[in-house]
């Protein structure tokens, strides 16, 4: 989903007001300006000056900070390295999506795994998600051939995501660790294929792709004994 800006804007308006004010009443105590000067002065200071610094160093210092991140997206905080799995014709799959976000939206890069830990699929986002009771996720995706070969051309998946949410203490941090939904593949081998059961579990312990990649092979090898 893309995230609003509103919380940003609104607080930077506020204190770019306040200052602006509090500008405009030093310059009529203690300098001898037109009315009309006074007013400009004031605006362009509020306008370009305050308004505008502040909201880049408010992005600059969220984009920069998971606790700051995860208070401005609040239930829908998703950044990290998720492994998932589905069922289709009877069979578990396996795989994972590296999610990264920030204080406009949210991008995914997937990849699904093999039994023999080799990667069977590229899955990238074309859009972030959509909003709509669930959270509609659209993707391009390139699937590994029979031969293991993997083509230079896209398809197209669409997922859609219920996130799990949690209770915690005054609903803080209350972010999911787990979603589930399915995907709908369009073109391709795979065209008209619903991966149903899907189901996400976050590792917050995972701090890089090669990580979770480890964690989903392991997940494969377990599931075989």
């Amino acid at each position: 989903m893309v995230k609003s800006n509103n919380k940003i804007t609104n607080f930077t308006v506020g204190l770019a007001i306040a200052i602006g004010i509090a500008a405009s009443n030093y310059i009529e105590s203690n300098l001898t300006v037109p009315f009309a000067v006074n007013i400009v002065v004031t605006f362009l200071l509020s306008a370009t000056v305050v308004h505008s610094s502040i909201f880049w160093i408010l992005n600059k210092l969220i984009n920069h900070s998971d606790t700051l991140l995860k208070f401005y997206w609040g239930k829908t905080y998703l950044k990290g390295y998720w492994s998932y799995t589905y069922t289709i014709d009877g069979v578990t799959k396996y795989g994972a999506w590296c999610i990264d976000q920030n204080t406009d939206s949210i991008s995914i890069k997937g990849f699904g795994i093999t039994d023999k830990g080799e990667r069977r699929s590229d899955v990238q986002s074309l859009t972030s998600l959509i909003p709509s009771g669930k959270g509609y996720e659209v993707n391009r995706r390139r699937d590994i051939s029979d031969d293991g070969v993997l083509p230079d051309f896209f398809y197209y998946s669409k997922t859609v995501i219920h996130l799990q949410q949690r209770n915690t203490f005054m609903n803080l941090f209350n972010y999911p660790l787990d979603m589930d939904g399915q995907t709908y593949i369009y073109g391709g081998e795979l065209s008209g294929n619903v991966h149903k059961e899907l189901k996400f579990a976050k590792h917050i312990e995972v701090k890089d792709e090669k990580g979770i990649e480890a964690i989903v092979v392991a997940l494969i090898s377990k599931s075989k004994k």
